[in-house]
């Protein structure tokens, strides 16, 4: 796609968040703290930006991956409610390059309309970081399979239809091989919450003899380690961090020049923060343009998810040091900054720095993989 239809691409997302984004929307995702709004879901995909890069075979609008990372910036520059879409996104993704044609051309048109909601299943509550020592079992029952375990940090599994969900199928296998993917209904499994630091809520997961049918299997049977490799290549890989430090600077912005303005050194410290953002920008977009090119973007990928994470926490705690006390102020509270907005976000930057692997084991890839370095002993 050339610049220009980006451009008109972006000013289409800016419109529709500007119209979609309104204070009762605002207050939904606010109490409901798992920054999905059922109603605001189905407007994503009514208006056909779920799916926005994938190809129209399968109702998408073929407008690549740049375009994804586009929508994904200005949703998060926007404050909209879009993890349910960047999930789908991530899994539609994946299910593209991995999946069976009859499962993609059952499953993505009913993730780009809104309809079906989906959640990650990867970490458990003993694999985490080193998700390859995993324990949920997926053992064969005549044409389908049976998974028993445990998943935790399983966001939106209270609403959502399907877990994309990881499990051991081969015990006697090497670790990373022996594990298998499948789309996991959500009907019978259980699912208790977890609230983060920063008022988010995630889960807990427990699935007791769980029937999935193996047309619900994504790729080969022991290969879904090289299926969970490639979401979380496209989940590491966003821009949505480029946006919300863009939203928050901007938010301190507002609010300084309410307070008459910034000091020369406050300047300063905005100014580079700026910088960083422009640098961090310019890594997540070329991940997307090597994504869209078929490139491998393992190394790329983590590098950015470092870049852009640990961004956003030096932009909230900027923000916080340089707003003061009214900064602090939680939504509801008298001269609160962005109406609390800032504080919560300052409260939830550690939680990116942990999802889609830790950024200890990120730098251990671009260590290892990007720099060619030995495993440590």
């Amino acid at each position: 796609m050339s610049s220009s239809t980006h451009a008109r691409l972006r000013q289409e997302a800016i419109a529709f968040f500007e119209a979609e984004v309104s204070a009762s929307v605002r207050s939904e995702l606010a109490e409901l703290g798992a920054e999905f709004v059922p109603r605001f879901h189905r407007k994503m995909g009514e208006a056909g930006w779920i799916g926005l890069q994938w190809p129209e075979a399968y109702g998408g609008r073929a407008q690549g991956h740049v375009a994804g990372a586009i929508l994904q910036e200005e949703a998060a520059l926007a404050g909209a409610p879009v993890l349910a879409s960047n999930i789908n996104a991530i899994i539609g993704s994946t299910l593209i390059v991995h999946a069976a044609e009859e499962l993609k051309r059952r499953v993505l048109p009913r993730l780009i309309s809104g309809e079906t909601v989906l959640c990650l299943g990867y970490s458990e509550p003993e694999a985490g970081s080193d998700l390859a020592s995993l324990r949920s079992r997926a053992e064969r029952s005549g044409d389908g399979w049976v998974i028993n375990g445990a998943k935790t940090w399983t966001s939106l599994a209270h609403v959502a239809d399907h877990m994309f969900c990881l499990a051991r199928t081969n015990p006697d296998a090497p670790r990373h091989r022996g594990l298998t993917m499948f789309l996991v209904p959500m009907a019978d499994v259980a699912v208790e919450p977890i609230w983060t630091l920063g008022d988010f809520r995630t889960n807990a997961t427990f699935l007791d003899g769980i029937e999935v049918d193996d047309r619900d299997r994504v790729g080969p049977v022991d290969h879904g380690w090289d299926v969970v490799m490639t979401a979380l290549d496209f989940e590491r890989a966003g821009t949505a961090r480029v946006g919300e430090a863009k939203r928050l600077l901007s938010q301190c912005f507002l609010a300084a020049r309410s307070r008459g303005g910034f000091s020369a050194v406050e300047r300063d410290r905005t100014a580079e923060l700026w910088s960083q953002v422009l640098v961090v920008e310019s890594l997540a977009y070329e991940v997307a343009r090597r994504q869209e090119a078929g490139e491998p973007v393992t190394k790329m990928s983590s590098i950015a998810k470092v870049a852009g994470t640990e961004l956003v926490q030096r932009v909230a705690l900027a923000v916080m040091e340089m707003l003061g006390s009214d900064a602090l102020l939680s939504r509801g509270a008298p001269g609160a900054v962005a109406d609390g907005e800032v504080e919560v976000a300052y409260r939830n930057a550690v939680r990116y720095t942990v999802t889609a692997g830790t950024n200890e084991i990120q730098r251990n890839i671009i260590a290892q993989r990007g720099l060619g370095l030995p495993r440590s002993s």
